[in-house]
């Protein structure tokens, strides 16, 4: 009867252990899917008096295991909010309800309801960005394609914009595509603003820039109006951007990193085409956010192209790419599938010494299979020798890879180098890293090292032999 009694205990721990790992699978599956819905619950300030605007518009909502979004099109607003859900950290300034104010830089009135939208075309009656009507073209657990668009009448442009959330991914990614409908050729500046709610003060930047150009700041505590300095500057820093100011950069590289420190953690921003934009703009009121009529502390970050040209029916398009890293913030390397960072701890090597090299990588989306292929280049680029290749395994947005690994150069003549780490996946290329690697001829006394060594053995053996000669004699 006790045998009985515990077998049936046994069996029935048994069967709750494998309902309640079913139901912790069907969980994360759930998680790692995109979750989507459409709400319009919430009151929102209507700016204008035009057609369509609604008091209680739809905000699109997506969410999956890393991050979770809003879409706010009713105000032209591409991307509302962005959460991190690895710390619960919301990236975006919004407000429903905002307070009007005097920008002091333009002399006009504006009203913020924050997040992240296109700067062209622009209601100029209300000074807001261009209202756009939105069409869902995809919606599965694998992904979700959103279509906006909207036509300024006045300037004749219209201005579409496709959205795409995908599951296992920490990233959004953004289309912009403005198109001339004047029937005349049209002078226009493309750009696009971010508002940052600095919910931190170990919130720094990263801009990938030389110089600093200050624009205006109060009292000049930046500088004086016009100013160059070198970049980067204390106020980089969030905790240091004490009153208000706006200064430009020119970027050499496309993106903007913003790092939260306490949360080893950072939200990242990467464009295309660099070329049509170069400028990046910041612009906060630090600590007197509050006569701006702001609820918290906010940042903008504005890209900014020079005067373009548009033909009748002619376009241009922009992309954009944001998404979240946790574990890893330390970086020299950013595309629109991740950042790494490579150390070789020092830039001289002998050929043929065993040469270290740490590799550390963190995705946008969950990447499998990854591998790191090192490569040996000259100063201009040209390919020399393929060096090794090196399996780093899975990689994510909360998981980052750090491994450190070892080889030799051998087989080429002494000069200056580039070392290339392309890193890939199955999906394709993900980012190349490179630093500069010089490489000397060994010591002359390590490239005779191995004749000295043969010579000195023959001696040995040499002498050897006569001894035994000479024995056999007596």
């Amino acid at each position: 009867m006790i045998r009985s009694s515990y077998t049936k205990v046994v069996g029935i721990a048994l069967a709750y252990v494998c309902i309640l790992s079913l139901l912790l699978i069907q969980v994360q599956i759930a998680f790692a899917e995109v979750n989507f819905s459409i709400r319009n619950d919430q009151y929102v300030f209507p700016p204008s008096e035009f057609e369509g605007t609604k008091e209680y518009p739809d905000i699109l909502v997506m969410e999956n295991e890393y991050i979770a979004i809003e879409l706010l099109p009713n105000r032209g607003i591409t991307l509302w909010k962005l959460k991190s859900k690895l710390t619960n950290t919301e990236y975006l300034y919004s407000n429903p309800s905002p307070l009007p104010y005097l920008d002091e830089l333009t002399k006009t009135y504006y009203i913020e309801f924050g997040g992240y939208y296109p700067l062209y075309p622009w209601n100029k009656r209300d000074n807001q960005p261009y209202m756009v009507k939105y069409e869902v073209l995809e919606k599965s657990p694998g992904k979700v394609l959103i279509y906006m668009h909207g036509e300024d009448i006045e300037e004749g442009v219209k201005i579409e914009e496709w959205l795409s959330f995908e599951e296992k991914s920490a990233k959004v990614n953004i289309k912009m595509k403005i198109t001339n409908l004047s029937g005349k050729k049209l002078s226009m500046k493309f750009g696009d603003r971010l508002v940052l709610m600095m919910s931190s003060e170990d919130i720094h930047l990263k801009v990938p820039a030389d110089s600093v150009r200050i624009i205006t700041s109060k009292d000049n505590w930046m500088g004086g109006e016009g100013e160059v300095k070198p970049w980067p500057q204390e106020w980089a820093s969030w905790k240091n951007f004490k009153e208000p100011g706006v200064a430009s950069l020119e970027v050499k590289d496309p993106y903007i990193a913003i790092i939260n420190d306490q949360a080893n953690e950072m939200l990242v921003k990467v464009w295309k085409p660099n070329e049509k934009l170069k400028e990046v703009i910041i612009r906060s009121w630090g600590a007197r956010y509050e006569d701006a009529y702001f609820e918290y502390p906010v940042m903008y970050l504005q890209t900014a192209s020079s005067k373009m040209e548009l033909e009748p029916k002619g376009s241009f398009e922009f992309e954009t790419y944001f998404f979240v890293i946790k574990g890893l913030t330390r970086f020299s390397t950013v595309s629109e599938f991740g950042v790494g960072f490579i150390d070789l701890k020092k830039e001289n090597y002998t050929i043929g010494e065993e040469i270290p090299l740490n590799i550390e990588l963190a995705t946008a989306t969950l990447e499998k299979n990854v591998k790191a292929k090192i490569l040996l280049l000259d100063r201009g680029g040209s390919l020399v020798k393929e060096v090794a290749e090196e399996l780093l395994g899975e990689v994510s947005p909360d998981k980052p890879v750090s491994k450190a690994i070892s080889f030799k150069i051998d087989g080429i003549e002494p000069g200056d180098y580039i070392l290339q780490v392309k890193v890939f996946s199955d999906k394709g290329e993900l980012l190349t890293m490179q630093e500069r690697l010089t490489l000397f001829s060994k010591p002359f006394i390590l490239n005779i090292q191995p004749i000295l060594m043969a010579l000195i053995i023959i001696v040995i053996l040499t002498v050897v032999i006569l001894m035994l000669l000479r024995r056999k004699k007596k």
